[in-house]
């Protein structure tokens, strides 16, 4: 969810291009970027943009892939 639904604000482009981002990260990380079993605290890490890659994942991706993920 974009940070624009989760405030339940209008939302344009711009929240596809952030929805491509996450899926992205998804494909290239195995993990979603902002799990949470409480809503609260998924909405506070999405609207924080706290995500993390693994470790293992950080040294094959190109500084492309993580420009374009952040």
């Amino acid at each position: 969810m974009a940070p624009q639904v989760v405030e339940k604000r209008s939302y344009n482009y711009k929240s596809d291009i952030w929805s491509l981002g996450v899926i992205m990260f998804e494909l290239l990380n195995g993990l979603t970027p902002f799990h949470s079993t409480k809503r609260e605290d998924f909405e506070a890490k999405v609207e924080r943009s706290d995500y993390c890659f693994k470790d293992s994942v950080v040294p094959n991706l190109t500084i492309e892939a993580l420009s374009f993920i952040s």
